[in-house]
């Protein structure tokens, strides 16, 4: 169960005679949920499981809650300079805390993630081309960082999980303790659940925008921007974990060499597959779109307007073009001697056309304000499957994307 409860405050001042704007922002979360835990029953006489109503060693959810609280706070600072009538600079600055994922939990104690910390910086320049406001253009530099995340989660929210080096250290502690050298009690402390490891991402890039308004009846838009994206310090509290944890199991081990050849041979997977292993795997920037860019147009028909104005008043028309170059797939990582590459792999390109039309009239019934507007999204029905990740050895898919397909729809407003 969750409860939130939220407080927001903004600023917005001007200085210097209205050339500079500033604006402040705080806002605070107050976030309280209450999570229960389960245990397995390993007893063969529990009532619950002589009567058939559980089997032996299934999970059973404890009536008891532990109760967590978390207070993440946002703050955003930004300002606009206008140097002149045609030049104005920008900056906006922000730091943020998402929720925690609470059907999560970590190493080192099985609990739940803490708030994970963002960063947003933006510079730029904006132009007003001829001082006439019709034609502006703005680009802009920014810097995002999200830290701290625990994004991965190989076995899914679970509570058993066995990703992450869990089953492994399962069997290294059962060894210990069917060898005598650990307890029933000090097995069950150690496999306590952990289903999810943390990592970073960074993002940069720059973004040009123009605006056009030829009339006050045409407006056009274009957007373009390039950026990139990388995740790091995959499973950092992972790798501290394990870094403490081997010598202690190696040292439980000594003077039984089959003992001990059987926890190093499951530290060796943790550490191949479990750290190293992931993390080339995850330290990469999935989904990250170098390139992308949209065009959109309106025109509104009146009196005004050249061509058959008196008759199309009220009429609206527009449609655009987004347009993503290919999403970052993978790295062929395998040795050369596996046919590896060491090749980067992305996914195609889409390019989706989308338009819409407008209708806005009066009802004669009190002269009441009417609009319907029919919009379709990706008109050419075009881009429909997108090849996200290869398999093992690269000869097709282990996972494809559906992206969406030719979309219509009806809007009828109103107001009264």
């Amino acid at each position: 169960m969750k409860d939130t409860k939220s407080w927001m405050y903004a600023l917005q001042s001007s200085w210097l005679n209205n050339r500079l704007t500033t604006t402040l922002g705080y806002r605070k979360d107050d976030i309280v949920y209450l999570d229960n835990t389960a245990t397995r029953i390993n007893n063969p006489s529990d009532p619950r499981i002589t009567s058939g109503q559980k089997v032996l060693n299934e999970l059973n959810a404890e009536p008891n809650f532990d109760r967590n609280v978390v207070h993440p706070k946002t703050t955003t600072a930004g300002g606009v300079l206008h140097l002149n009538k045609h030049f104005s600079v920008l900056y906006n600055h922000s730091n943020n805390v998402g929720a925690p994922r609470f059907n999560r939990s970590l190493l080192p104690t099985g609990e739940i993630p803490d708030t994970p910390k963002g960063t947003n910086q933006e510079y730029g320049l904006m132009v007003d081309l001829f001082g006439d406001d019709r034609y502006f253009a703005r680009i802009t530099y920014f810097e995002t960082a999200q830290v701290g995340d625990a994004a991965v989660s190989p076995s899914g929210a679970v509570l058993d999980a066995a990703a992450l080096g869990r089953s492994q250290v399962k069997l290294i502690l059962a060894a210990l303790r069917d060898a005598g050298r650990i307890n029933q009690a000090q097995y069950d402390a150690g496999t306590f659940n952990w289903n999810a490891a943390t990592i970073d991402t960074v993002s940069e890039g720059i973004e040009l925008e123009l605006i056009a308004n030829p009339s006050r009846n045409w407006t056009v838009r274009a957007n373009y921007s390039h950026s990139t994206r990388g995740r790091e310090n995959f499973f950092a509290e992972g790798y501290a974990y394990y870094a403490q944890k081997f010598p202690e199991w190696r040292a439980l081990a000594q003077g039984d060499a089959a003992l001990l050849a059987t926890i190093n041979t499951q530290i060796d997977l943790i550490q191949n597959n479990e750290l190293d292993g992931r993390a080339v795997a995850q330290e990469q920037g999935f989904g990250a779109v170098p390139h992308k860019a949209t065009m959109t147009t309106r025109y509104r028909f009146d009196r005004s307007s050249l061509f058959l104005g008196e008759q199309l008043q009220g009429l609206s028309v527009g449609g655009g073009v987004r347009y993503q170059s290919g999403t970052f797939s993978q790295t062929d990582t395998r040795a050369a001697t596996a046919g590896g590459t060491g090749k980067d792999y992305f996914t195609k390109s889409t390019c989706f056309a989308d338009g819409f039309v407008k209708y806005a009239f009066r009802m004669s019934w009190r002269k009441m304000p009417m609009s319907v507007q029919v919009n379709v999204r990706n008109m050419f029905n075009s881009d429909r499957d997108s090849l996200a990740r290869y398999n093992s050895n690269f000869t097709g898919p282990r996972r494809i994307y559906l992206r969406e397909p030719r979309m219509w729809k009806l809007t009828l407003a109103t107001e009264f």
